[in-house]
């Protein structure tokens, strides 16, 4: 009987999975065509233009979500006004701020939750796979929490210190590429790590998880 009544919720679940995947797959894309166009210009001679397509990238990226739409749109509009007004002295390093927010804002999003009364951010993905959260894994999520907080306020870190002393096509290939290949790595580590600390539980695929966390994240955002 139980599973009669599992098949069905398990079916129901593809979609949204899918939904996830797609979602997180799509923001990567859009992620890294910050850094790409960014070099582009830069390399065309006109690094302060660079303001301007980073509204484009982050206007678009906003505007297929439909609970930032209004802001997508805000950021196109304002991408002409910002190309014009990048002739300015001092528009030029705020084209390297967005990666250094970008990964301090997630930082602070998963350090929250660490606060007492509250679930951490890696417990809340768990719980969510699992249903039941052992408090053996709960310990271990808690401190997983603490491990993505710790690199991605490293990732903002090395993303300032590439700015202020690395050529732009060294800071653009880390954001575009270094940043979520090291993202990736720590996320497949853990979980090859996580089978083997805790081979008596059942775990879900990599792909599965992370169309998981996609889906929770897009819910929480």
């Amino acid at each position: 009987m139980s599973r009669a009544t599992g098949a069905p919720d398990r079916q129901n679940e593809l979609p949204a999975l899918a939904a996830g995947a797609a979602a997180a797959a799509r923001s990567a894309f859009l992620y890294s065509l910050y850094p790409v166009g960014v070099c582009a210009v830069i390399a065309a001679g006109h690094p302060r233009w660079a303001l301007a397509a980073t509204c484009v990238v982050f206007g678009v990226g906003c505007a297929l979500r439909p609970r930032r739409r209004l802001i997508g749109v805000a950021l196109l509009l304002a991408a002409p006004f910002v190309g014009l007004s990048a002739l300015a002295e001092f528009a030029g390093p705020l084209v390297y701020l967005p990666p250094v927010v970008l990964n301090l804002g997630i930082a602070a999003l998963f350090a929250r939750t660490l606060g007492p009364g509250r679930e951490p951010m890696i417990s809340m993905f768990a719980r969510a796979e699992r249903g039941v959260l052992e408090p053996d894994l709960a310990r271990y999520t808690r401190t997983l929490t603490m491990v993505w907080v710790a690199f991605f306020v490293g990732a903002a870190v090395l993303s300032a210190a590439l700015a202020a002393s690395a050529p732009p096509a060294v800071w653009g290939a880390w954001v575009a590429v270094g940043n979520q290949v090291a993202a990736g790595s720590l996320f497949v580590g853990e979980y090859l790590y996580r089978r083997s600390r805790f081979a008596h539980y059942r775990h879900a695929s990599p792909l599965a998880l992370a169309a998981l966390v996609a889906a929770r994240w897009r819910a929480e955002l």
